[in-house]
Formats: C-alpha cells, structure tokens, sequence
C-alpha cells in the first residue's frame, strides 16, 4: 500500500496488523478502533484523521503527519513517534508508555 492516497476512506474496525503504508495520504480517514499493530505508517499523511481508540502498539510513524488527528484513547505503547507533527492534535487519555517522541 506504499505511496497511496486513501483519504477520506473508513478502516473502522479493521485489522490492518504489519500493514506496510509508507509515505500513504490517509487525510481524513476513518481509522477508529483499528487494530495497527506493528504498522509501517512512516511519512504518511494523516491530518485530521481519526485514530480515536485506535490500537498502533510498536508501530512506526516516523516522519508521519497527524496534525488535527484524533488519538483519544488510541494506544501508541512502544511506538515510533520521531519527528511526527502533532500540532493541534487529540491527545486525550492516549497511552504513550514507552514511545519514542523524539522531535528533530
């Protein structure tokens, strides 16, 4: 799925574990209560999407774009957050245990 734009799609719901989206436009999309365990989401676009409840344990969004993204509740235990745009986004009640958050 590398490169591709699914913006304003829905993956409510849907297991997407080990999905490899490098660099995907997900702008706007519907990713509430997925399972993206272990997920390649590096550089992808994800502004303003909605992650709310979303489960992304050890997943690496390096270089991502979730800028205005819901990530209430979401669990981002053990993932790579270096260099992610958080500007603007839902942090509510979000599990960070053992993210990386480095900013470059």
């Amino acid at each position: 799925m590398s490169g591709f734009g699914f913006s304003g799609c829905s993956f409510m719901f849907s297991n997407l574990s080990g999905v490899r989206a490098v660099n995907c436009k997900l702008v706007d999309a519907n990713l509430g209560c997925c399972v993206l365990v272990g997920a390649d989401l590096r550089e992808a676009d994800l502004t303003s999407a909605h992650l709310n409840v979303a489960r992304l344990t050890g997943a690496d969004l390096q270089g991502a774009d979730l800028s205005n993204a819901n990530l209430s509740l979401a669990n981002l235990e053990r993932t790579n957050l270096k260099g992610v745009n958080f500007e603007n986004a839902n942090l509510e009640h979000a599990n960070l245990f053992g993210a990386d958050l480095e900013y470059r």
